[in-house]
């Protein structure tokens, strides 16, 4: 699969919520920070959980950082396989 990227591969929520299944899959800081909320994402179950700009996503192993922006400030990718 591919994602788009930033050039620091921060990922936008829109991009990578579908991949997203479990709540084990959204990583949050270990210490509270002043992140930003980006978006809310639903999981399988139909959960839904807020999401925020310090918050990590885990894909395949793999664990990006989210970040808000506009579509050019995405302009890279990264393949997960």
């Amino acid at each position: 699969m591919k994602i788009k990227t930033s050039k620091y591969n921060e990922v936008r929520l829109s991009d990578v919520a579908q991949y997203i299944k479990v709540p084990a899959q959204i990583v949050k800081p270990s210490t509270p920070t002043n992140g930003v909320l980006i978006g809310e994402v639903q999981y399988e179950d139909g959960k839904k959980e807020r999401v925020y700009s310090d918050y990590d996503v885990r894909i395949n192993n793999i664990q990006l950082p989210f970040a808000a922006g506009k579509e050019s400030y995405f302009d890279s990718e990264i393949e997960i396989n």
